[in-house]
């Protein structure tokens, strides 16, 4: 199997004493783990910004190659790659994003739902009266 390379930090590694103090990184929000998220993540400089990955599932899926997971041609394994292992250096908080202040640059986050749950037991689900 061929070997990936691992991001790393640009510039890590080498130290100067005459050097400027290290500049705060800017943050970037990144809302998803879907194919610009994951773009994003194997390329970003993280010397340069400090990443951080809101999303309520935390791996992506290489979803074309599906049809060909389900008759045998590849395995399902190979069509996920979880956020960490796309970029070990970026944060990861999983949770669903349920509102956006820009002007103070506050994301609202809340945990992600269930997909398992029955929705007759759901909290997120409308009560229903057995009368009606």
């Amino acid at each position: 199997t061929p070997r990936r390379a691992m991001p790393r930090r640009m510039g890590a590694g080498t130290s100067n004493a005459s050097e400027a103090p290290p500049r705060r990184r800017k943050r970037v929000a990144v809302l998803g783990s879907g194919w610009a998220a994951h773009a994003l993540m194997k390329v970003a400089d993280t010397d340069l910004l400090d990443v951080v990955v809101v999303s309520p599932r935390n791996y992506f899926l290489f979803t074309p190659m599906l049809p060909s997971a389900c008759v045998g041609t590849v395995e399902f394994r190979s069509l996920v790659e979880t956020v960490k292992v796309s970029n070990p250096l970026i944060q990861y908080v999983e949770a669903e994003v349920v509102d956006v202040d820009r002007t103070r640059k506050i994301l609202t986050c809340v945990a992600p739902r269930d997909p398992y749950a029955d929705p007759a037991t759901s909290s997120c689900m409308p009560s229903s009266s057995a009368d009606e």
